[in-house]
């Protein structure tokens, strides 16, 4: 289950990693940083719910560069029970498309999205301090699957009687996950624009399209850091920016390449 103790990252270890070098050094961010549309790729990657299906520019360019395009994990049905009873986290993503299980499990290309929290491709975690029969995970992952008739515009609510449902991928968290709790995450965003802004190596004007670009969006930092996953213990969300750190179930996985 998560804890915020051990196997994840302390704020102390990531903070004493953090040297900004990462930052002057990404080949991502200088283009980005020089591009005309710098403003655009700003407003582009603003946090926000709301989005329609549009993803993230800059992190998903970014998360290209370090590495993070490995696929998840795939075992099969009894090693996933078998690491189920071992203590790793199961996680729920609702996604109101069809072929979402199947999409994340193999296509090379990640949607990343859009969240109120910051952005990343958005689970909801069983940490074993909630009620399963009242208040269980997988309940809160089905209300992100509900889509409403053609034609028809609703918020999510607690009556679905009109809605159909999309589909729920169900994961594990690795053990050897990086993971960041997101308290901690802007701690750490805060200490590296101090850090940018103390660097005497570049000039002004890129400083400061920096410090708007990376004010807009914890996650690029933590990718950068080579952190996979972000927390959000309050919200009991779980952003992830690398799906290599993830398991599945090849059962669940060939039940819908086979529809």
């Amino acid at each position: 289950m998560i804890k915020l103790d051990r196997p994840l990252l302390k704020a102390e270890t990531v903070f004493n990693r953090s040297k900004c070098n990462g930052l002057f050094t990404s080949a991502a961010l200088a283009d980005i940083l020089s591009s005309p549309h710098l403003t655009e790729l700003i407003e582009a990657t603003k946090r926000g719910v709301d989005t329609m299906g549009v993803p993230d520019p800059v992190l998903t360019r970014v998360l290209e560069e370090v590495g993070f395009t490995a696929l998840p994990v795939i075992v099969d049905k009894n090693n996933y029970e078998l690491l189920i009873k071992s203590g790793l986290t199961p996680v729920y993503r609702g996604v109101k498309r069809d072929n979402a299980i199947l999409d994340f499990a193999t296509n090379p290309e990640m949607f990343v999205g859009k969240g109120l929290l910051c952005n990343g491709v958005h689970f909801v975690y069983d940490d074993g301090r909630v009620d399963p029969l009242t208040d269980p995970p997988l309940k809160k992952a089905e209300k992100y699957a509900r889509k409403p008739p053609q034609g028809l515009h609703q918020k999510i609510d607690d009556d679905n009687s009109q809605f159909t449902h999309g589909q729920i991928i169900p994961a594990l968290v690795s053990r050897t996950a990086r993971v960041i709790e997101i308290k901690e995450l802007l701690k750490l965003t805060k200490m590296v624009q101090e850090g940018i802004q103390n660097n005497h190596m570049v000039t002004e004007d890129t400083k400061q399209k920096m410090i708007k670009l990376l004010s807009h969006e914890a996650s690029v930092i933590a990718a950068l850091e080579n952190i996979d996953m972000i927390v959000a213990e309050r919200a009991q969300f779980l952003i992830v920016l690398n799906r290599g750190a993830l398991i599945m179930n090849k059962e669940v996985v060939d039940a819908e390449r086979k529809r």
